[in-house]
């Protein structure tokens, strides 16, 4: 039975996971997405939060770099899609 609902969970996992494609335009920049990992980890949000009914989460956060020629893209746990928060107003 224990096998039975890890396995349900496991697949629950893969069946919402999802597939980031990073547009032509933008460059990832390792160093840009190793850099705020850092600040992710040393302001303490590395870690899981409780998202009330959506059960647990963890920071998802992007940043795009324009003064570049080609916009550069970093960040942390970028294909973990959480609706923003405020950011509209």
């Amino acid at each position: 039975m224990k096998k039975a609902i890890i396995f349900s969970l496991l697949l629950a996992q893969l069946g919402f996971s999802q597939n980031i494609k990073i547009p032509a335009y933008y460059e990832l920049n390792a160093t840009l997405s190793n850099e705020l990992q850092k600040m992710v980890v040393e302001l303490g949000l590395d870690g899981d939060f409780d998202a009330g009914e959506d059960g647990l989460e963890q920071i998802s956060l992007a940043v795009i770099d324009l003064t570049k020629d080609t916009p550069q893209l970093g960040g942390v746990n970028m294909d973990n899609f959480i609706y923003p928060a405020s950011v509209y107003k």
